[in-house]
């Protein structure tokens, strides 16, 4: 049972990936939506560690989780920082959570983290190639803020 819940819980995290950009967007929108993909794509690959360890269903220790919830910090303040070579850093610490996980907690975790990979490879430059807007770049903060909160609760349980 727990399984089945486990599988409901990924498949509704990753839902919203295949969703396609609204066409009216202003410029500083359409940036702001494909960093918000990249983050949540990152939140995915953390989410997938955290919950797989509440079941102890697949082997994520808590010493693993924590490894990946302290690298997806790391790659939220990068990309908060924005500054040169970021999309670059984001991808080492992706490479770095996937060579931390070994075996099945390895095999569960590389989609999420090809898929976030992927994107960065895909929107990363265009997201970040220009400022943005007082109040897109506000609304993205909070988005930081919220992703962040999750970690530093985590963090704060285990």
């Amino acid at each position: 049972m727990k399984l089945i819940i486990l599988t409901a819980l990924l498949a509704t995290l990753s839902a919203g990936c295949s969703q396609h950009k609204p066409p009216n967007l202003t410029p500083d929108a359409s940036m702001a939506y494909d960093s918000g993909r990249i983050v949540n794509a990152l939140d995915d690959v953390r989410d997938v560690a955290i919950i797989a360890s509440s079941f102890n269903q697949v082997p994520f220790s808590t010493a693993v989780t924590r490894r990946i919830v302290t690298g997806h910090q790391s790659a939220l303040v990068i990309i908060e920082t924005r500054g040169a070579g970021w999309e670059a850093q984001v991808q080492a610490v992706l490479g770095e959570v996937l060579k931390n996980t070994t075996g099945e907690a390895h095999t569960r975790l590389e989609p999420y983290v090809e898929l976030a990979r992927a994107l960065l490879t895909r929107l990363g430059t265009r997201a970040f190639d220009e400022p943005l807007s007082a109040d897109i770049l506000a609304a993205y903060r909070e988005l930081l803020a919220r992703s962040a909160a999750v970690d530093t609760a985590w963090l704060a349980s285990h």
